[in-house]
Protein backbone atom coordinates (compact mmCIF):
# COMPACT_ATOMS: atom_id res chain seq x y z
CA UNK A 1 0.00 0.00 0.00
CA UNK A 2 1.53 3.57 -0.85
CA UNK A 3 -0.31 6.67 0.40
CA UNK A 4 0.69 10.32 -0.68
CA UNK A 5 -0.24 13.69 0.40
CA UNK A 6 1.83 15.70 -1.99
CA UNK A 7 1.21 19.74 -0.81
CA UNK A 8 -0.58 19.48 1.96
CA UNK A 9 1.42 18.45 4.91
CA UNK A 10 -1.65 17.59 7.03
CA UNK A 11 -2.68 15.20 5.37
CA UNK A 12 0.81 13.95 4.57
CA UNK A 13 0.75 12.72 8.48
CA UNK A 14 -2.42 11.41 8.02
CA UNK A 15 -3.47 7.94 8.75
CA UNK A 16 -5.29 5.60 6.14
CA UNK A 17 -8.12 3.89 7.98
CA UNK A 18 -9.66 0.92 6.14
CA UNK A 19 -12.73 -0.30 8.25
CA UNK A 20 -13.24 -4.01 8.52
CA UNK A 21 -14.20 -5.35 4.68
CA UNK A 22 -17.66 -6.32 3.97
CA UNK A 23 -18.96 -9.41 1.70
CA UNK A 24 -20.70 -8.22 -0.97
CA UNK A 25 -23.50 -10.00 -2.98
CA UNK A 26 -24.35 -10.36 -6.45
CA UNK A 27 -27.94 -10.98 -8.01
CA UNK A 28 -28.59 -11.72 -11.60
CA UNK A 29 -31.90 -11.75 -13.57
CA UNK A 30 -31.88 -13.05 -17.11
CA UNK A 31 -34.56 -11.45 -19.28
CA UNK A 32 -36.67 -13.17 -20.95
CA UNK A 33 -37.08 -16.32 -18.52
CA UNK A 34 -39.80 -17.69 -16.33
CA UNK A 35 -38.74 -15.45 -12.99
CA UNK A 36 -37.88 -12.36 -15.43
CA UNK A 37 -40.49 -12.21 -18.18
CA UNK A 38 -39.52 -8.40 -18.75
CA UNK A 39 -37.09 -5.86 -17.81
CA UNK A 40 -39.56 -4.41 -14.85
CA UNK A 41 -40.62 -7.09 -13.35
CA UNK A 42 -36.35 -7.96 -13.21
CA UNK A 43 -36.61 -4.10 -11.67
CA UNK A 44 -38.92 -5.12 -9.16
CA UNK A 45 -37.25 -8.15 -8.25
CA UNK A 46 -33.79 -6.56 -7.57
CA UNK A 47 -35.23 -3.35 -5.93
CA UNK A 48 -35.42 -5.64 -3.11
CA UNK A 49 -32.94 -8.39 -3.11
CA UNK A 50 -30.49 -7.76 -0.44
CA UNK A 51 -27.21 -8.01 -2.72
CA UNK A 52 -24.68 -5.22 -3.20
CA UNK A 53 -24.40 -6.15 -7.63
CA UNK A 54 -27.38 -6.52 -9.40
CA UNK A 55 -27.30 -7.22 -12.98
CA UNK A 56 -29.90 -7.85 -15.46
CA UNK A 57 -28.81 -9.67 -18.46
CA UNK A 58 -31.16 -9.36 -21.39
CA UNK A 59 -31.17 -12.85 -23.48
CA UNK A 60 -32.30 -12.30 -26.61
CA UNK A 61 -31.23 -9.95 -29.73
CA UNK A 62 -34.86 -7.78 -29.11
CA UNK A 63 -37.22 -7.08 -26.57
CA UNK A 64 -40.64 -5.03 -26.58
CA UNK A 65 -41.97 -3.65 -23.73
CA UNK A 66 -45.07 -1.54 -23.84
CA UNK A 67 -44.84 0.12 -20.56
CA UNK A 68 -41.56 2.97 -18.98
CA UNK A 69 -39.13 1.17 -17.08
CA UNK A 70 -39.07 3.35 -13.81
CA UNK A 71 -35.98 3.13 -11.74
CA UNK A 72 -35.83 4.67 -8.23
CA UNK A 73 -34.14 5.08 -5.20
CA UNK A 74 -34.02 1.39 -4.60
CA UNK A 75 -30.68 1.46 -6.34
CA UNK A 76 -27.69 3.14 -4.79
CA UNK A 77 -24.28 2.46 -3.67
CA UNK A 78 -25.56 -0.16 -1.49
CA UNK A 79 -27.76 -1.55 -4.47
CA UNK A 80 -26.05 -0.81 -7.39
CA UNK A 81 -27.26 -2.32 -11.35
CA UNK A 82 -26.05 -3.02 -14.24
CA UNK A 83 -28.62 -3.43 -17.60
CA UNK A 84 -26.58 -4.85 -20.77
CA UNK A 85 -26.80 -8.33 -23.04
CA UNK A 86 -26.34 -11.16 -21.38
CA UNK A 87 -22.66 -12.85 -22.75
CA UNK A 88 -24.16 -14.71 -25.47
CA UNK A 89 -25.71 -11.55 -27.39
CA UNK A 90 -23.28 -8.95 -28.62
CA UNK A 91 -26.02 -5.94 -28.47
CA UNK A 92 -29.59 -6.26 -27.14
CA UNK A 93 -32.47 -3.82 -28.47
CA UNK A 94 -35.19 -2.53 -26.07
CA UNK A 95 -37.77 -2.11 -28.40
CA UNK A 96 -40.48 0.60 -26.64
CA UNK A 97 -44.15 0.56 -27.67
CA UNK A 98 -45.63 3.10 -25.36
CA UNK A 99 -46.91 6.20 -25.59
CA UNK A 100 -46.31 9.03 -23.33
CA UNK A 101 -43.86 8.17 -20.90
CA UNK A 102 -39.87 8.18 -21.53
CA UNK A 103 -38.54 4.09 -22.46
CA UNK A 104 -36.33 4.63 -18.98
CA UNK A 105 -37.71 7.16 -16.55
CA UNK A 106 -34.62 7.42 -13.30
CA UNK A 107 -36.05 8.86 -10.57
CA UNK A 108 -33.59 9.59 -7.36
CA UNK A 109 -31.35 6.23 -8.30
CA UNK A 110 -28.06 5.28 -8.34
CA UNK A 111 -25.18 3.47 -9.31
CA UNK A 112 -26.63 2.58 -12.50
CA UNK A 113 -24.74 1.04 -15.46
CA UNK A 114 -26.52 0.70 -18.95
CA UNK A 115 -24.37 -0.94 -21.45
CA UNK A 116 -24.29 -1.93 -24.50
CA UNK A 117 -28.13 -2.00 -25.71
CA UNK A 118 -29.94 0.12 -28.71
CA UNK A 119 -32.79 1.68 -26.38
CA UNK A 120 -35.28 2.51 -29.32
CA UNK A 121 -39.07 3.82 -29.63
CA UNK A 122 -41.14 2.11 -32.49
CA UNK A 123 -44.29 4.26 -31.82
CA UNK A 124 -44.98 7.60 -32.53
CA UNK A 125 -43.07 10.17 -30.36
CA UNK A 126 -45.17 11.62 -27.42
CA UNK A 127 -41.80 11.91 -24.85
CA UNK A 128 -38.43 12.11 -23.99
CA UNK A 129 -36.84 8.58 -24.42
CA UNK A 130 -34.89 8.85 -21.13
CA UNK A 131 -35.28 11.18 -18.34
CA UNK A 132 -33.08 11.22 -15.31
CA UNK A 133 -33.86 13.61 -11.99
CA UNK A 134 -32.05 13.56 -9.24
CA UNK A 135 -29.68 10.64 -9.91
CA UNK A 136 -25.76 9.56 -8.77
CA UNK A 137 -23.44 7.67 -10.78
CA UNK A 138 -25.53 6.73 -13.82
CA UNK A 139 -23.02 5.65 -17.05
CA UNK A 140 -24.53 4.83 -20.24
CA UNK A 141 -22.27 3.37 -22.78
CA UNK A 142 -22.06 1.81 -25.90
CA UNK A 143 -25.78 2.32 -26.48
CA UNK A 144 -27.72 3.29 -29.43
CA UNK A 145 -30.50 5.47 -28.40
CA UNK A 146 -32.91 6.64 -30.92
CA UNK A 147 -36.73 6.34 -32.54
CA UNK A 148 -37.85 5.21 -36.17
CA UNK A 149 -41.11 6.70 -35.87
CA UNK A 150 -43.06 10.31 -36.75
CA UNK A 151 -43.05 12.94 -34.49
CA UNK A 152 -46.37 13.33 -31.98
CA UNK A 153 -45.31 16.35 -29.47
CA UNK A 154 -42.59 18.83 -29.82
CA UNK A 155 -39.92 19.82 -27.08
CA UNK A 156 -38.83 16.46 -26.70
CA UNK A 157 -35.46 15.35 -26.02
CA UNK A 158 -33.34 12.48 -26.52
CA UNK A 159 -32.23 12.63 -22.91
CA UNK A 160 -33.19 14.72 -20.28
CA UNK A 161 -31.17 15.25 -17.52
CA UNK A 162 -32.06 17.46 -14.26
CA UNK A 163 -29.83 17.22 -11.08
CA UNK A 164 -27.23 14.63 -11.82
CA UNK A 165 -26.08 14.64 -8.51
CA UNK A 166 -22.73 13.44 -6.66
CA UNK A 167 -21.03 10.76 -9.33
CA UNK A 168 -22.61 12.47 -12.56
CA UNK A 169 -23.84 11.42 -15.41
CA UNK A 170 -21.26 9.79 -18.04
CA UNK A 171 -22.71 9.36 -21.34
CA UNK A 172 -19.42 6.97 -23.51
CA UNK A 173 -19.16 5.96 -27.11
CA UNK A 174 -22.96 6.27 -27.35
CA UNK A 175 -25.09 7.33 -30.71
CA UNK A 176 -28.55 9.37 -30.70
CA UNK A 177 -30.33 9.86 -33.57
CA UNK A 178 -34.02 9.81 -35.39
CA UNK A 179 -35.23 8.67 -38.62
CA UNK A 180 -37.81 11.60 -38.28
CA UNK A 181 -35.82 14.47 -37.83
CA UNK A 182 -38.45 16.58 -36.68
CA UNK A 183 -39.61 13.89 -33.68
CA UNK A 184 -36.61 15.59 -30.93
CA UNK A 185 -35.75 18.89 -30.73
CA UNK A 186 -33.43 18.61 -28.24
CA UNK A 187 -30.50 15.82 -28.31
CA UNK A 188 -28.71 15.31 -25.22
CA UNK A 189 -30.59 18.38 -23.11
CA UNK A 190 -29.50 19.36 -19.26
CA UNK A 191 -32.06 21.00 -17.85
CA UNK A 192 -31.03 21.92 -14.94
CA UNK A 193 -28.00 21.38 -12.25
CA UNK A 194 -28.82 21.86 -9.01
CA UNK A 195 -25.75 21.63 -6.92
CA UNK A 196 -22.38 21.86 -6.62
CA UNK A 197 -21.75 18.29 -7.06
CA UNK A 198 -23.52 17.93 -10.52
CA UNK A 199 -21.59 16.66 -12.95
CA UNK A 200 -22.38 15.71 -16.83
CA UNK A 201 -19.28 13.70 -18.84
CA UNK A 202 -19.76 13.62 -22.23
CA UNK A 203 -17.46 11.19 -24.47
CA UNK A 204 -17.07 9.96 -28.09
CA UNK A 205 -20.76 10.22 -28.95
CA UNK A 206 -22.34 10.92 -31.65
CA UNK A 207 -25.80 13.12 -31.96
CA UNK A 208 -27.64 13.21 -35.10
CA UNK A 209 -31.20 14.13 -36.47
CA UNK A 210 -32.18 16.99 -33.82
CA UNK A 211 -34.86 19.52 -34.74
CA UNK A 212 -33.45 22.46 -33.07
CA UNK A 213 -30.30 21.79 -30.90
CA UNK A 214 -28.09 18.92 -30.63
CA UNK A 215 -26.31 19.57 -27.10
CA UNK A 216 -27.99 21.80 -24.80
CA UNK A 217 -26.14 22.74 -21.28
CA UNK A 218 -28.52 25.03 -18.87
CA UNK A 219 -26.34 25.52 -16.15
CA UNK A 220 -26.46 28.31 -13.10
CA UNK A 221 -24.59 26.59 -10.41
CA UNK A 222 -21.09 27.74 -9.41
CA UNK A 223 -19.03 24.34 -9.40
CA UNK A 224 -20.49 21.87 -11.24
CA UNK A 225 -18.95 20.70 -14.19
CA UNK A 226 -19.57 20.10 -17.70
CA UNK A 227 -16.71 17.88 -19.53
CA UNK A 228 -17.36 17.23 -23.21
CA UNK A 229 -14.63 15.33 -25.46
CA UNK A 230 -14.27 13.90 -28.96
CA UNK A 231 -18.30 14.17 -29.39
CA UNK A 232 -19.88 14.30 -32.67
CA UNK A 233 -22.69 16.02 -34.10
CA UNK A 234 -24.43 16.01 -37.27
CA UNK A 235 -27.74 15.82 -39.18
CA UNK A 236 -28.59 13.53 -41.96
CA UNK A 237 -31.89 15.39 -43.17
CA UNK A 238 -30.37 19.06 -43.56
CA UNK A 239 -33.44 21.50 -43.07
CA UNK A 240 -34.45 24.78 -43.28
CA UNK A 241 -33.65 26.88 -40.91
CA UNK A 242 -30.56 25.06 -40.44
CA UNK A 243 -30.41 23.65 -36.92
CA UNK A 244 -27.72 24.47 -34.12
CA UNK A 245 -25.31 21.62 -32.49
CA UNK A 246 -24.48 23.60 -28.81
CA UNK A 247 -26.36 25.60 -26.85
CA UNK A 248 -25.11 26.62 -23.72
CA UNK A 249 -26.37 28.57 -20.60
CA UNK A 250 -23.45 27.87 -18.60
CA UNK A 251 -22.50 30.48 -16.20
CA UNK A 252 -19.65 31.75 -14.97
CA UNK A 253 -18.18 29.80 -12.23
CA UNK A 254 -19.42 26.36 -13.51
CA UNK A 255 -16.61 24.36 -14.61
CA UNK A 256 -16.36 23.45 -18.52
CA UNK A 257 -13.83 20.99 -19.55
CA UNK A 258 -13.56 20.86 -23.55
CA UNK A 259 -11.70 19.91 -26.38
CA UNK A 260 -11.86 18.19 -29.74
CA UNK A 261 -15.56 17.93 -30.66
CA UNK A 262 -16.38 18.06 -33.88
CA UNK A 263 -19.70 19.27 -35.72
CA UNK A 264 -21.14 19.31 -39.17
CA UNK A 265 -22.84 23.10 -38.97
CA UNK A 266 -22.51 26.31 -41.06
CA UNK A 267 -21.32 29.59 -39.83
CA UNK A 268 -23.71 30.66 -37.15
CA UNK A 269 -25.21 27.32 -36.18
CA UNK A 270 -22.60 25.33 -34.42
CA UNK A 271 -23.45 27.14 -30.70
CA UNK A 272 -25.35 29.54 -29.12
CA UNK A 273 -24.15 31.40 -26.41
CA UNK A 274 -24.57 34.65 -25.10
CA UNK A 275 -21.67 35.46 -22.63
CA UNK A 276 -20.94 35.63 -20.29
CA UNK A 277 -22.35 32.09 -21.03
CA UNK A 278 -19.34 29.89 -21.50
CA UNK A 279 -18.48 28.30 -24.28
CA UNK A 280 -18.66 24.17 -24.20
CA UNK A 281 -18.03 22.91 -27.99
CA UNK A 282 -14.25 24.28 -27.46
CA UNK A 283 -13.61 27.06 -30.16
CA UNK A 284 -10.59 28.00 -28.64
CA UNK A 285 -7.30 26.78 -31.51
CA UNK A 286 -6.05 24.73 -28.18
CA UNK A 287 -9.34 22.94 -27.67
CA UNK A 288 -8.97 21.21 -31.20
CA UNK A 289 -12.53 22.17 -32.50
CA UNK A 290 -13.24 20.76 -36.49
CA UNK A 291 -16.11 22.47 -38.22
CA UNK A 292 -17.21 20.87 -40.99
CA UNK A 293 -19.75 21.87 -43.65
CA UNK A 294 -23.54 21.11 -43.39
CA UNK A 295 -23.95 19.44 -46.47
CA UNK A 296 -25.20 15.64 -47.37
CA UNK A 297 -22.74 15.00 -49.10
CA UNK A 298 -19.77 16.13 -46.72
CA UNK A 299 -21.53 13.68 -43.64
CA UNK A 300 -22.35 10.28 -46.67
CA UNK A 301 -18.46 10.83 -47.50
CA UNK A 302 -17.83 10.56 -43.57
CA UNK A 303 -19.87 7.80 -42.60
CA UNK A 304 -20.79 4.29 -43.50
CA UNK A 305 -24.48 4.69 -43.53
CA UNK A 306 -26.33 7.19 -41.71
CA UNK A 307 -29.63 4.66 -42.16
CA UNK A 308 -31.00 2.86 -39.46
CA UNK A 309 -32.95 -0.43 -39.97
CA UNK A 310 -36.20 -0.83 -38.11
CA UNK A 311 -36.13 -4.45 -38.20
CA UNK A 312 -35.94 -5.77 -34.40
CA UNK A 313 -32.85 -7.23 -33.96
CA UNK A 314 -31.14 -5.47 -36.84
CA UNK A 315 -27.59 -5.15 -35.71
CA UNK A 316 -27.31 -2.22 -37.78
CA UNK A 317 -23.52 -2.76 -37.70
CA UNK A 318 -22.18 -0.02 -39.95
CA UNK A 319 -24.72 3.04 -38.55
CA UNK A 320 -22.85 6.33 -38.44
CA UNK A 321 -19.52 4.47 -38.82
CA UNK A 322 -16.74 6.00 -39.75
CA UNK A 323 -14.93 5.66 -42.73
CA UNK A 324 -11.27 5.91 -42.70
CA UNK A 325 -10.86 8.40 -45.65
CA UNK A 326 -13.26 10.69 -44.69
CA UNK A 327 -13.96 14.07 -43.57
CA UNK A 328 -13.63 12.57 -39.83
CA UNK A 329 -10.42 10.29 -39.97
CA UNK A 330 -8.59 11.65 -43.53
CA UNK A 331 -5.68 13.58 -41.87
CA UNK A 332 -4.14 12.74 -38.34
CA UNK A 333 -5.13 16.04 -37.64
CA UNK A 334 -9.14 14.77 -36.98
CA UNK A 335 -7.78 12.55 -34.08
CA UNK A 336 -9.33 13.59 -30.97
CA UNK A 337 -7.74 13.42 -27.82
CA UNK A 338 -6.69 10.23 -25.88
CA UNK A 339 -8.47 10.79 -22.22
CA UNK A 340 -6.73 8.58 -19.26
CA UNK A 341 -8.65 8.47 -15.73
CA UNK A 342 -7.54 12.56 -14.55
CA UNK A 343 -5.55 13.40 -17.61
CA UNK A 344 -5.00 15.51 -19.77
CA UNK A 345 -7.51 16.92 -17.24
CA UNK A 346 -7.81 16.23 -13.43
CA UNK A 347 -11.69 16.09 -14.01
CA UNK A 348 -11.26 13.39 -16.80
CA UNK A 349 -12.49 9.27 -15.76
CA UNK A 350 -11.53 7.57 -19.00
CA UNK A 351 -11.98 6.02 -22.49
CA UNK A 352 -10.63 3.09 -22.85
CA UNK A 353 -12.42 1.48 -25.16
CA UNK A 354 -14.92 2.27 -28.48
CA UNK A 355 -18.70 1.15 -29.30
CA UNK A 356 -17.41 -2.07 -30.55
CA UNK A 357 -15.09 -2.79 -27.55
CA UNK A 358 -12.13 -1.92 -29.58
CA UNK A 359 -9.15 -0.22 -26.97
CA UNK A 360 -8.51 2.63 -27.09
CA UNK A 361 -6.17 4.48 -27.84
CA UNK A 362 -5.14 2.15 -31.22
CA UNK A 363 -3.58 1.81 -34.29
CA UNK A 364 -0.24 1.98 -35.71
CA UNK A 365 0.30 5.73 -34.33
CA UNK A 366 -1.43 5.07 -31.20
CA UNK A 367 -4.15 7.55 -31.06
CA UNK A 368 -8.33 7.98 -29.70
CA UNK A 369 -10.53 8.67 -32.38
CA UNK A 370 -13.37 11.47 -32.16
CA UNK A 371 -16.79 9.32 -31.99
CA UNK A 372 -17.96 6.48 -30.95
CA UNK A 373 -15.68 4.10 -33.58
CA UNK A 374 -12.22 3.95 -33.38
CA UNK A 375 -11.27 3.70 -36.77
CA UNK A 376 -8.12 1.45 -37.33
CA UNK A 377 -8.07 -0.83 -34.05
CA UNK A 378 -5.37 -2.30 -33.07
CA UNK A 379 -6.47 -4.58 -30.40
CA UNK A 380 -9.95 -5.71 -28.69
CA UNK A 381 -10.79 -4.09 -25.01
CA UNK A 382 -13.65 -6.98 -25.52
CA UNK A 383 -12.33 -8.94 -22.20
CA UNK A 384 -11.88 -6.36 -20.25
CA UNK A 385 -14.75 -4.20 -21.07
CA UNK A 386 -17.09 -6.51 -20.79
CA UNK A 387 -16.01 -8.39 -17.37
CA UNK A 388 -15.16 -5.06 -15.97
CA UNK A 389 -16.15 -5.16 -12.03
CA UNK A 390 -18.40 -2.64 -10.06
CA UNK A 391 -16.57 -0.23 -8.51
CA UNK A 392 -18.46 2.31 -6.17
CA UNK A 393 -16.52 5.36 -4.44
CA UNK A 394 -18.44 7.67 -2.51
CA UNK A 395 -18.62 10.42 0.05
CA UNK A 396 -19.69 8.66 3.53
CA UNK A 397 -21.37 12.02 4.01
CA UNK A 398 -21.95 15.12 1.88
CA UNK A 399 -21.35 17.78 2.95
CA UNK A 400 -18.76 16.61 5.79
CA UNK A 401 -16.43 17.59 7.96
CA UNK A 402 -14.00 15.00 7.31
CA UNK A 403 -12.69 13.43 4.03
CA UNK A 404 -14.45 9.83 4.17
CA UNK A 405 -15.08 7.59 0.85
CA UNK A 406 -16.94 4.46 0.82
CA UNK A 407 -15.64 1.86 -1.65
CA UNK A 408 -17.25 -1.18 -3.11
CA UNK A 409 -15.04 -3.31 -6.12
CA UNK A 410 -16.32 -6.15 -7.58
CA UNK A 411 -12.61 -7.65 -8.61
CA UNK A 412 -9.54 -7.98 -7.37
CA UNK A 413 -6.59 -5.40 -7.82
CA UNK A 414 -5.14 -1.80 -7.45
CA UNK A 415 -7.22 0.84 -6.45
CA UNK A 416 -6.40 4.41 -6.33
CA UNK A 417 -8.18 7.46 -5.13
CA UNK A 418 -7.03 10.97 -6.22
CA UNK A 419 -7.96 14.10 -4.48
CA UNK A 420 -8.22 17.18 -6.29
CA UNK A 421 -8.74 21.06 -4.83
CA UNK A 422 -11.22 23.48 -7.05
CA UNK A 423 -8.23 24.33 -9.30
CA UNK A 424 -7.17 21.05 -10.25
CA UNK A 425 -4.53 20.64 -8.35
CA UNK A 426 -4.08 17.10 -6.89
CA UNK A 427 -4.01 17.46 -3.05
CA UNK A 428 -4.12 13.67 -1.58
CA UNK A 429 -3.42 10.19 -3.39
CA UNK A 430 -3.81 6.49 -2.43
CA UNK A 431 -3.19 3.33 -3.70
CA UNK A 432 -3.76 -0.03 -2.16
CA UNK A 433 -4.37 -3.48 -2.83
CA UNK A 434 -8.22 -5.08 -2.74
CA UNK A 435 -9.62 -8.17 -2.95
CA UNK A 436 -12.80 -9.30 -5.21
CA UNK A 437 -16.09 -8.66 -3.12
CA UNK A 438 -14.23 -6.33 -0.64
CA UNK A 439 -16.02 -2.77 0.54
CA UNK A 440 -15.07 -0.57 3.25
CA UNK A 441 -14.15 3.20 4.52
CA UNK A 442 -11.19 5.02 3.35
CA UNK A 443 -10.77 7.93 5.83
CA UNK A 444 -8.25 10.73 6.10
CA UNK A 445 -8.34 11.88 9.62
CA UNK A 446 -7.08 15.64 10.05
CA UNK A 447 -8.63 18.67 8.55
CA UNK A 448 -9.12 19.99 4.94
CA UNK A 449 -10.16 23.74 4.23
CA UNK A 450 -13.50 24.11 3.74
CA UNK A 451 -14.20 24.00 -0.42
CA UNK A 452 -15.25 21.57 -3.10
CA UNK A 453 -12.99 18.81 -3.89
CA UNK A 454 -13.14 15.59 -6.80
CA UNK A 455 -12.28 12.59 -6.10
CA UNK A 456 -10.95 10.44 -9.24
CA UNK A 457 -10.63 6.47 -8.74
CA UNK A 458 -9.32 3.70 -10.86
CA UNK A 459 -9.09 -0.21 -10.02
CA UNK A 460 -6.61 -1.63 -12.33
CA UNK A 461 -6.12 -5.21 -13.03
CA UNK A 462 -3.97 -7.13 -15.84
CA UNK A 463 -1.87 -4.48 -15.79
CA UNK A 464 -4.66 -2.06 -17.27
CA UNK A 465 -7.86 -0.04 -15.93
CA UNK A 466 -10.56 -2.45 -15.60
CA UNK A 467 -13.39 0.48 -13.66
CA UNK A 468 -13.36 4.00 -12.82
CA UNK A 469 -15.18 6.26 -10.65
CA UNK A 470 -15.85 10.12 -9.69
CA UNK A 471 -16.96 13.07 -8.55
CA UNK A 472 -17.11 15.79 -5.54
CA UNK A 473 -17.21 15.92 -1.53
CA UNK A 474 -17.99 19.24 0.00
CA UNK A 475 -15.98 19.87 3.14
CA UNK A 476 -17.37 22.19 5.74
CA UNK A 477 -16.16 23.87 8.92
Amino acid sequence: MITRFPRLPILATALLTLFAALPAFAMDAVVPSIPFPDIQTAVAALSVSPDVTNRILIDVPSITTANPIVLSNAFSAGRQLLIRPNTTVVRAQILSQGLNAPIFSLQSCGSVTFQDLDIVRSITNTADLIQTLNTTFITIERCRIGSSEPPGNTGLSYISIVYPGDGGLTIRNCIFFSTYKPAFDFGINVVAMGDASNEVLLYNNCVADYNLLGVQVNDATVGSLVLLRNNVVVNNTISLPEPTAFASAAVPGVIVVTSNNLVFASAGHVQAVVPPNQDIFGTAATEEPIELPATLADQTASFATMTWSPVPGDPNPDFYRTLAGGELHDTSAKWGVTVGVGTPDPHDTGVFDDIEHNARPSGATLHTDRGPFQVDPAASAWVASIAAPRLSVRPERNPSRLLMLSYSSGAAGELRVDVFDASGRRVGSIERAVGGAEAGVLSWPGALRAGVYAYRASLRGGGVVIAARGGKITIVR
